[in-house]
């Protein structure tokens, strides 16, 4: 029961990025390097990179 909350909540974050933001946000093996214009939504996926990683335990809150 636990893991298919954590999974929702998982594609709940991720829903709403497009294919490239999503890649950057599910990479969480080292570390990225984003490189786009303005508006493209880089901090939009670094974040969102970082509430993913929390939220499927990679990544510890105590450290963001």
């Amino acid at each position: 029961m636990v893991r298919s909350v954590v999974a929702q909540l998982a594609d709940e974050i991720l829903s709403s990025l497009d294919p490239q933001q999503r890649s950057v946000a599910t990479a969480l093996k080292g570390p990225v390097c984003v490189i786009a214009g303005a508006g493209t939504g880089k901090t939009r996926a670094i974040t969102h990179r970082l509430a993913y990683g929390v939220d499927i335990g990679v990544i510890d809150p105590k450290r963001v």
